[in-house]
């Protein structure tokens, strides 16, 4: 059975003051996730999402605040959710060129990872005619989810934006990352990676605003019961890890 982890605040650098949870599989932390995600090289995911979760995230947003998250499963499954007031959903594309053909052809907002060496000091490229911009807290000093992009919002929480945000491959596994074999998943390590597998191996999803872990039977429960305790214009990222897959 997957769980949730509903956290707030957080207290990892790139999402500090944002609220953000973290979904596994009971088998397997990658159970959610697609079984032919280019970063997973475990041999376990699924190729079914769960639709009561999906619609759960898409309905998961902040009084006053934005919902944002990733997914790499194709946007056939959830583009049609995007809509003002909803939880922005990206599609995390296996190359920088998919997504560009993707916000090319206004199918959904998308993002990429590339490597290293992309960006040869540029903090935006170009395919196609369609812009690529570098995630604004690589390289701006005191910015993250929290306060990216001002009163507009976080640049992934605007679900008609005609540009590509990409990120640097990173964290253990970046080199795994920018060659074509599977692997190199940045949550697969790291703090992010122990708060992924202690998800997995909770019982029930749990909430914890503050005052301690409150478990809820369901993961659309747990979100429902969150959101609710936010203050309002909280930035909420959905799976820091993990996906919208049904295990």
């Amino acid at each position: 059975m997957s769980t949730l982890k509903c956290t707030y605040p957080s207290a990892a650098d790139k999402t500090a003051g944002c609220a953000v949870t973290y979904r596994a599989g009971g088998a397997s932390k990658y159970d959610t996730c697609p079984s032919d995600c280019p970063l997973n090289a475990s041999g376990c995911g699924t190729d079914q999402v769960d639709l009561e979760y999906l619609e759960a995230v898409s309905r998961a947003v902040p009084r006053q605040g934005r919902a944002l998250t990733y997914s790499h499963f194709p946007p056939e499954h959830w583009a049609h959710l995007n809509s003002p007031r909803r939880t922005v959903i990206n599609w995390s594309a296996p190359s920088v060129e998919a997504a560009a053909r993707c916000v090319a052809d206004r199918v959904a907002p998308a993002v990429a990872v590339v490597p290293r060496t992309y960006w040869q000091g540029r903090k935006s490229a170009l395919i196609d005619g369609v812009r690529v911009v570098r995630c604004l807290a690589e390289y701006v000093d005191g910015l993250n989810c929290s306060n990216c992009g001002g009163d507009a919002g976080p640049l992934c929480a605007r679900p008609s934006r005609d540009y590509v945000v990409a990120f640097t491959a990173h964290g253990s596994g970046a080199g795994k990352a920018e060659t074509d074999n599977p692997g190199g998943c940045y949550a697969d390590n790291g703090p992010a990676g122990w708060q992924w597998k202690q998800t997995s191996k909770a019982e029930t999803s749990t909430v914890n605003t503050g005052s301690g872990c409150v478990p809820y039977d369901t993961e659309a429960e747990a979100l429902e019961q969150f959101v609710k305790q936010l203050p309002r214009g909280t930035v909420l990222r959905h799976h820091i890890a993990g996906d919208m897959g049904e295990e």
